[in-house]
């Protein structure tokens, strides 16, 4: 009974989206970048992104370092290093956030072609 008290009142962020794909892109394209927006659907809560880890050193992350008040959003912010050539790519990146003890995972994925 308690957890759902807690839930309640610490409503879990919203990204926009769980996945990112990049579709098919050349291999000279050799930074790829797009972004996630996390929204806070707390009403009295403000949310703060703790980290954000990616599962790879071929990607690097940028996020909104404030808090972010209830009802406002945050952005992470993805870039993804084509240094392994051509073939498909999937990456996870996990978000750390004071709504939740575990992070909650987002994706970019694509395939390089020559």
């Amino acid at each position: 009974m308690l957890a759902l008290v807690l839930a309640a009142q610490n409503p879990l962020p919203v990204p926009d989206r769980s996945v990112y794909d990049f579709g098919t892109v050349k291999s000279s394209q050799k930074e790829l970048k797009c972004s996630f927006t996390l929204s806070n659907p707390s009403d009295a809560e403000p949310l703060h992104i703790y980290a954000v880890v990616t599962s790879c050193g071929c990607t690097s992350v940028d996020w909104t370092r404030e808090e972010i008040a209830p009802g406002e959003s945050g952005v992470i912010s993805v870039t993804y290093s084509n240094d392994y050539g051509e073939g498909m790519f999937d990456k996870s990146i996990n978000v750390y956030t004071s709504a939740q003890k575990k992070p909650f995972k987002l994706r970019i994925r694509g395939v390089v072609e020559k």
